[in-house]
């Protein structure tokens, strides 16, 4: 489904081009109209956008980078870059280069930032899980898996818990449809010394 611009998104795209020559426009467009309008694009939504408009040219070399792809970074982004590469690329079909994987996973944060996730929220679970979040709260409400909430509201769910639930509750788990590598990061988390371990590899579909 093709992502709508609004006349005020537009302007500001139309700006953040026209001020900043460098490689950052799409990402000063990002934070302005989120915090002018309180509209949420991605980086990939604003460049498709400025190519539409006229204000850039598509490189043909250009992949866009998926939400997959991105939350893959997110979680692993902890490992040496030669390893994230070697399993980016035998997991996904767009092949990326060591230099573009450093960069992005930059761009996103940076490792300290973005390996100090514990958990997830609800959306991930349940799409980690590939099940609906009304689904997910139910099994929450039976007492199958433990969340607690945030700001009173929102449901979290730390990695720990993940883990007990998958083991206790295995039939609630539809192998067929949960990615396998992200399901072997759960299961085997925490089985190596702390002291020569590294986190294992966490493949799922989003963060």
């Amino acid at each position: 489904m093709k992502v709508q611009f609004t006349p005020e998104a537009d302007i500001i795209v139309m700006e953040s081009y026209h001020h900043d020559k460098g490689n950052n426009c799409a990402l000063i467009a990002v934070d302005e109209i989120k915090r002018k309008l309180r509209l949420k694009y991605t980086e990939n939504d604003v460049v498709r956008r400025a190519i539409e408009l006229g204000l850039t040219k598509p490189r043909k070399a250009t992949l866009f980078w998926t939400p997959e792809e991105d939350a893959f970074l997110r979680e692993n982004a902890h490992f040496p870059a030669s390893e994230i590469m070697r399993v980016f690329n035998e997991k996904f079909t767009s092949k990326r280069t060591l230099s573009a994987i450093v960069a992005r996973i930059g761009r996103l944060g940076g490792v300290r930032e973005l390996s100090n996730q514990t958990g997830y929220t609800a959306k991930a679970l349940a799409g980690h899980l590939h099940i609906s979040t009304a689904m997910l709260e139910k099994m929450t409400q039976q007492g199958a898996i433990f969340g607690t909430k945030r700001n009173g509201r929102d449901w979290y769910y730390e990695k720990e818990n993940v883990q007990l639930f998958i083991a206790r509750h295995p039939e609630q788990i539809d192998i067929t449809k949960v990615d396998k590598y992200w399901l072997i990061g759960i299961l085997t988390m925490g089985i190596f010394d702390d002291n020569s371990r590294s986190r294992p590899f966490v493949c799922g579909n989003s963060a």
